[in-house]
C-alpha cells in the first residue's frame, strides 16, 4: 500500500512537472506579482496564526520563496488552462437536461429529497459539467504529453 501511494506521488509530481514544462514555454503566460502575494496570503490565513503556518511551511520543506515560486507555477498553469480548455468548454442545453433527468434526479431520489426545478440548478449543473469536461481534456493531454516524453525512473 505504501508503494502504491509513493508511486501514484510519483506519478503527481511527473505530471506536474511535464505541465509545467510544457507551459513555460509560452511567454503570454505571466503571473503579476500581486496574485502570486494574494495567493500566498491567502494560504496563510488558513492557519491559525503565522507561526503555525511557518512551522507547517517548514515541515513541507518550503521556505518562502519557494513556496512564491511554487504557488507562481500554479498560478501560471491555471492561466494556461483558463485559456486552452476552460474558455472554449460549451455544455449544451441537451447535456444540462440529462445531467438534470439521469444524474441529479437519481441522487434527489436516493437521498429521499424533492428534485428542485431544473430552472434553479441549471448555472449549478454547467458548471459541474464544464468542470468534468476540462479535467477530461486535461487527462488527455497529459496522457499526450507522458507519451511525448522520456520519462526514466530510478528507484532505490
Amino acid at each position: 500500500d505504501r508503494e502504491r501511494r509513493e508511486m501514484e506521488t510519483l506519478d503527481c509530481l511527473i505530471d506536474s512537472l511535464l505541465v509545467f514544462q510544457y507551459v513555460r514555454r509560452f511567454p503570454q503566460v505571466d503571473v503579476i506579482s500581486s496574485a502570486i502575494s494574494t495567493e500566498f496570503q491567502d494560504l496563510a490565513t488558513t492557519y491559525p496564526t503565522r507561526r503555525e503556518f511557518e512551522v507547517e511551511m517548514q515541515r513541507w520543506g518550503f521556505t518562502t520563496a519557494t513556496l512564491r515560486r511554487a504557488l507562481e507555477r500554479q498560478l501560471i498553469v491555471e492561466s494556461y488552462v483558463e485559456t486552452r480548455f476552460r474558455e472554449f468548454v460549451d455544455i449544451s442545453r441537451q447535456r444540462i437536461t440529462e445531467y438534470y433527468e439521469e444524474t441529479l434526479a437519481a441522487e434527489m431520489q436516493k437521498r429521499g429529497e424533492p428534485l428542485p426545478a431544473m430552472e434553479s440548478v441549471s448555472d449549478l449543473i454547467t458548471a459541474i459539467l464544464r468542470e468534468e469536461e476540462v479535467n477530461r481534456r486535461i487527462d488527455e493531454w497529459i496522457v499526450e504529453l507522458r507519451e511525448r516524453a522520456e520519462i526514466l525512473t530510478y528507484l532505490w
